[in-house]
């Protein structure tokens, strides 16, 4: 007996059967319309997901994993939009990995001593 998942399948329903994809959609729209969220298709989660995920540092491979896609590039090409301060953002990351906390002003900062 397998007790492993793939991603694509459901949990069982009541009658211990799959779940009907339209069972899933329509719940997820009525649970999102009792929380006051805006309209959004249950397809678009994942895209919601990925952009955030990228946008939060996670790495692309752990993302590429968690979504089921094949590669990381795929995801990279496919959300490879960039939101308003990331890039400054992986600027300041990179320059403080490499040259250690820096000032406001971008000098490095002198070793304690």
């Amino acid at each position: 007996m397998r007790t492993t998942r793939t991603p694509t399948e459901c949990s069982p329903g009541r009658a211990g059967g799959p779940v009907h994809p339209d069972s899933i959609r329509e719940r997820f729209k009525r649970l999102a319309v009792e929380a006051g969220l805006p309209e959004i298709r249950f397809y678009d989660l994942r895209h919601s997901y990925v952009t955030g995920a990228l946008a939060a540092g996670i790495s692309p491979k752990v993302v590429t994993e968690r979504v089921g896609y094949a590669d990381a590039a795929f995801t990279l090409k496919t959300y490879s939009h960039v939101p308003p301060g990331m890039n400054e953002q992986a600027a300041v990351r990179g320059a403080t990995y490499l040259l250690g906390d820096t000032n406001t002003d971008g000098a490095a900062s002198p070793e304690p001593g």
